[in-house]
């Protein structure tokens, strides 16, 4: 006996004769859809039998037999540490039996970025945007029906208008300020900071914040020539360029302590020190990362802050069962705590 196929999205677009997106709105009870439409839909869907994908067993979170399609978008900024939090998502719904289909798409065409979004949004319960998204792009992701969580960096002001997104990140910018308030505490007044692929609105923009405020709020001026960033170079060259930075400025103008924004640039810059002849004492630089960061774990005698991966996993599929508001005025900025480790051990210079 042949398996009777099962009901679409595009099946009952067909018999409506509307579009795959109105139905998918419409079921969503999107206010862009007037009410006329959103009933017909409605009775044309419990006609046709249709059930969205899910009914599988259920768990204590309400995740379970739920499917979402998780957008990694990938440019130059992309680093070992955005991968690290599509695996801990990727985890973290097999644990609560639930499905995640991954799609990588390049930003180089925004417009085909938003297409790719657009079509995965059909028929899927909800949906996980990874990486670097411009703006302009996100607010085309308005009206696609299901609960959308961007983690990662919005290019541009990421509390401009758009609907029916929630934004999850690290606080980057208290994290840097807390650091650097240590080392200040401490009686360091030069701190270097470095770091590669600035971008507005981004992680080491919003760690160079942090740091600029933590000397304002100590009444210290900053001296710029202390902040050292590389974009066209070979991210695993900036600990090298950053040492040979502080190494050709006088002794007496160097910096005495350091904040490194990446564990794994902070490493390659203070080898690169040391083998200059120069030790950087283990108190007098504050290593940022993850903490599934391997760099991190090598550095048994040195303070670190660093993000709390597996909450931010938790916070984005807690948000997606939740649902968003479609018709919120604006996105939904949820900053997950990061975490500090042998803050005890930040001495003097």
């Amino acid at each position: 006996m042949q398996k009777q196929s099962r009901t679409t999205l595009r099946d009952i677009a067909e018999a409506a004769e509307v579009s795959v997106a109105t139905v998918s709105m419409a079921l969503a009870e999107h206010p862009q859809v007037n009410e006329q439409t959103r009933l017909r839909i409605a009775a044309l869907s419990k006609r046709m039998n249709y059930q969205r994908r899910g009914g599988g067993r259920k768990t204590e979170d309400g995740s379970a037999g739920r499917r979402y399609a998780m957008v990694f978008v990938v440019n130059q900024s992309s680093n070992m540490i955005l991968f690290r939090h599509v695996q801990a998502i990727t985890e973290r719904t097999s644990q609560c039996a639930a499905k995640v289909e991954l799609v990588t798409v390049r930003d180089d065409d925004p417009n085909a970025v938003v297409k790719r979004v657009r079509a995965l949004a059909y028929d899927v319960d909800g949906l996980l945007l990874a990486g670097v998204v411009p703006q302009d792009a996100l607010r085309k992701f308005e009206g696609i029906g299901v609960p959308c969580v961007l983690f990662g960096t919005v290019t541009g002001d990421p509390a401009a208008p758009m609907r029916g997104c929630s934004l999850v990140a690290t606080d980057a910018q208290s994290m840097a300020q807390h650091a650097t308030q240590a080392l200040l505490a401490a009686g360091h007044q030069r701190i270097g900071f470095f770091g590669w692929g600035r971008v507005s609105g981004g992680w080491l923009d919003r760690c160079y914040r942090g740091f600029r405020y933590a000397y304002a709020d100590a009444g210290l001026s900053l001296d710029l020539a202390m902040a050292h960033f590389e974009t066209n170079v070979a991210q695993a060259r900036i600990g090298q360029l950053a040492a040979d930075r502080v190494l050709s400025m006088p002794r007496g103008q160097r910096p005495t302590a350091f904040f490194a924004p990446s564990a794994s640039d902070g490493v390659v810059f203070a080898g690169a020190m040391r083998d200059a002849g120069i030790a950087v004492p283990p108190g007098a630089i504050v290593f940022a990362g993850n903490s599934d960061d391997t760099a991190l774990a090598e550095l048994a005698d040195s303070p670190m802050v660093y993000e709390d991966i597996k909450g931010i996993a938790r916070l984005c599929l807690s948000l997606l069962r939740a649902g968003v508001d479609p018709g919120t005025a604006q996105v939904a900025l949820h900053y997950v705590p990061y975490k500090t480790s042998r803050f005890d051990r930040i001495c003097g210079p």
